[in-house]
């Protein structure tokens, strides 16, 4: 019964259609999609390059000397960003569907690749299925967020490896460390393709390719260091990455005291590894699905597709060292590997029998990660909105040019017309000053330090645990603001006009 189950579930035709449909689905979602809370720290930054020559984040005062120059942000990203914005105009969705355009290019090739491995010279629609229904891709496949890019980047860098190692030619050695070094350059946590790349080489006792790989990739991350070789602006470039708003106990940690700190820091990160990968519904289904294929068919895979096999080590290996959180966003840098060898274990069993247990597993767990899908895509459809005419309706009512503390997506489309502030500034003063705000505090701020003239409360506002300031939009009596009006989704606060005696 379970070898039948086996067969039909995995049976091309089906997994086709299942593909087809899942493809028909997202794309739907793709529409009014979500703003992501990291979206307008990226665009903002992309902005403020193109506007006036420097990364800034004007909508967040107070942190560092950020609404002036940042000296940390991921570079090759942002600079990307700033193109978009140049040929399309200030806008959320091109910067979409450039993620979206990096994540086709990452299908194609990943195909291509899985046809190659397993003899097949038509599209293999089971990798293409166990890559578009991982709901944290099908969340961040339309973010404008770093981590498709980079998988994108990353997977090239490794097809190229492959094709140096099957063909021979220097040229594939030169994409390779290219690929690798332009990962890093847009993310610092993508110093994972590099060491993986050069560690796959010297492994594989390629002299030829890991000198033309060596070279080029670190002539390219050296772009990095642009701007950073006065030693004033280095010493503060260091202590804002030690001291990262919200982020201390991650980078923090890995750098800070001295070697046996490091080391003790780091052995405690690497046994909290496992977190990563079962982080929640969004990862749980590629991750034990590419566990238990890398620990029951290790022989199989070690001796029939080593290359691949290595690699995927190497990636999971690096990326627990040098990583700067166990987050599940990191774990889209090697999900690609990760799918590859999944999949050379589903198609081994097809044509293979015995082996009952661990083909009932392939098909639940396949059948749970188009569960986890389908919650996925349900929560993406409530959370859709039309933020262009939302963010119009509401301020339209407060004069161009005034200082506005609003939910952080407002800056799409209006960072041309609105001083548009983020609470990003409150939460990072409470983290950098180990305080909790009252909301009159908060208000005081607001008023009487960054000059707000209104202020916008969503939901969040009104239901945040962590941030509690506005619980249910009660607003205490202040000398600062008053609700000038409220609907069912914000409630937006005037400044009081200061007396004469004030």
């Amino acid at each position: 019964m379970v070898e039948r189950l086996f067969i039909e579930f995995f049976h091309n035709r089906v997994v086709r259609v299942i593909s087809l449909l899942l493809i028909l689905i997202i794309s739907f979602s793709l529409y009014h999609r979500y703003i992501q809370q990291d979206e307008p720290w990226f665009g903002e930054q992309a902005y403020w390059l193109l506007k006036e020559g420097d990364v800034k984040i004007k909508s967040m005062p107070g942190v560092f000397d950020w609404t002036n120059k940042m000296l940390i942000f991921h570079k090759l990203f942002v600079w990307v960003g700033a193109v978009i914005i140049a040929v399309f105009g200030w806008s959320l969705y091109p910067m979409k569907l450039f993620i979206l355009a990096c994540f086709i290019l990452l299908a194609y090739f990943l195909n291509k690749h899985a046809s190659d491995l397993m003899d097949k010279k038509k599209w293999n629609w089971l990798t293409l299925l166990l890559l578009i229904s991982i709901p944290e891709l099908i969340h961040r496949s339309f973010m404008f967020r770093p981590e498709v890019m980079i998988m994108s980047l990353g997977f090239l860098s490794y097809y190229c490896l492959i094709n140096f190692e099957n063909k021979g030619r220097a040229y594939f050695a030169v994409l390779a460390g290219l690929f690798s070094g332009l990962a890093f350059l847009t993310h610092l946590n993508a110093v994972v393709f590099p060491v993986v790349g050069f560690i796959f080489l010297l492994w594989r006792k390629e002299w030829k390719g890991l000198m033309f790989y060596s070279l080029i990739c670190f002539g390219v991350c050296m772009i990095y260091t642009i701007g950073l070789w006065d030693a004033n602006t280095f010493d503060q470039y260091m202590f804002e990455m030690k001291h990262w708003p919200t982020h201390q106990k991650t980078f923090g940690d890995k750098v800070n005291g001295g070697i046996l700190d490091v080391v003790y820091n780091n052995v405690l990160r690497l046994l909290g590894e496992h977190k990563r990968y079962f982080w929640d519904q969004d990862v749980w289904g590629i991750s034990g699905l590419f566990l238990v294929t890398i620990i029951a068919q290790f022989r199989y895979l070690w001796n029939n597709y080593r290359a691949l096999t290595q690699y995927a080590l190497l990636s999971v290996l690096c990326l627990a060292v040098l990583s700067s959180s166990p987050g599940p966003r990191y774990l889209v840098y090697i999900m690609p590997y990760m799918i590859l060898t999944t999949a050379v274990g589903i198609f081994r069993l097809k044509d293979h029998t015995g082996l009952v247990g661990l083909k009932a597993f392939y098909v639940l767990a396949v059948a749970a990660q188009l569960v986890f899908a389908s919650l996925t895509l349900k929560s993406i459809f409530e959370k859709n909105y039309d933020h262009v005419a939302l963010h119009d309706k509401y301020l339209s009512s407060i004069p161009e040019g005034d200082r506005v503390l609003a939910p952080w997506e407002f800056i799409y489309n209006h960072i041309d017309d609105h001083q548009i502030f983020s609470y990003k500034t409150y939460e990072y003063i409470e983290d950098q000053e180990k305080i909790k705000l009252s909301q009159l505090d908060l208000l005081q701020l607001a008023a009487e330090k960054f000059e707000m003239d209104y202020i916008i409360l969503d939901h969040k506002r009104k239901d945040d645990k962590e941030f509690p300031w506005f619980n249910q939009w009660e607003i205490q009596p202040n000398n600062y603001y008053k609700e000038d009006y409220r609907t069912d989704k914000f409630l937006i606060l005037k400044r009081i006009a200061a007396t004469p005696d004030q």
